[in-house]
């Protein structure tokens, strides 16, 4: 769903291209301009005017409204399974710790020592986050300047960061179907690559083909909030 914006009259709903160009054809003579739906509140204030009418609202289908929520939640990622396909999908962007490479601040000599990761799988992640808040607290730095400073000496040491991230995919309803711009059969490591198996694009399928939808784990991937949030808005450029 979509708004037309027509100035001191109101804003009109439409699902489609050809609602759409019916409204524009009713106000062409009118001051109008093109709204998403998440920009419903800009289309009121374009219009100085909150009357809503045009055509009947599509009903938010019911899966698509769970994985919205899911989103919402931070939920990373997720499996589904259908009448017809089973398929992972990325909810939301996904950094991980893609390489055993390591630093670590040594405070006697004030500066990094480099080293290769050999221990569990399980504190893989840990290990890396562990060092950041360690150099956070032993040189009275906040978190989010430290992984910074980590970053870049990180960089400076092996020529490339010690992570990686895959995107989330766009989500959105065609008609009574959902439509995941990129889905995979699985999620999988690969060395120290997490790689989309079996990519597929412009997936399509009914909402009430979908049977279940179930959260899944990723491996490797970066916990802290705070260290996320320092890869996520860029502040380790």
């Amino acid at each position: 769903m979509s708004f037309l914006a027509v100035k001191k009259k109101g804003i009109c709903a439409f699902n489609n291209y050809k609602e759409q160009r019916e409204l524009m054809d009713l106000f062409n003579k009118e001051e109008i301009k093109i709204f998403l739906n998440e920009e419903k509140e800009e289309a009121i204030r374009f219009a100085e005017t909150n009357k809503v009418f045009g055509f009947l609202l599509e009903q938010e289908l019911l899966n698509l409204k769970y994985l919205n929520k899911l989103k919402y939640q931070q939920c990373y990622a997720v499996n589904i399974l259908s009448k017809e396909k089973d398929f992972c999908v990325i909810l939301n962007d996904i950094y991980y710790v893609s390489t055993k490479e390591r630093i670590l601040w040594q405070r006697n000599k004030k500066s990094f020592w480099a080293y290769t990761y050999y221990g569990h799988e399980d504190y893989f992640v840990e290990d890396l986050e562990q060092n950041i808040i360690n150099y956070a607290t032993e040189t009275m730095q906040s978190i989010e300047d430290a992984t910074a400073n980590y970053f870049g000496n990180f960089k400076l040491i092996y020529h490339h960061y010690p992570w990686d991230m895959l995107s989330a995919t766009n989500i959105k309803q065609i008609d009574d179907k959902i439509e995941f711009r990129l889905v995979s059969d699985t999620i999988a490591k690969d060395g120290d690559e997490l790689k989309l198996i079996m990519k597929k694009s412009n997936v399509r399928i009914c909402d009430e083909d979908i049977i279940s939808v179930s959260v899944r784990d990723i491996p490797r991937r970066i916990k802290n909030e705070a260290i996320v949030d320092v890869i996520r808005n860029n502040l380790w450029l």
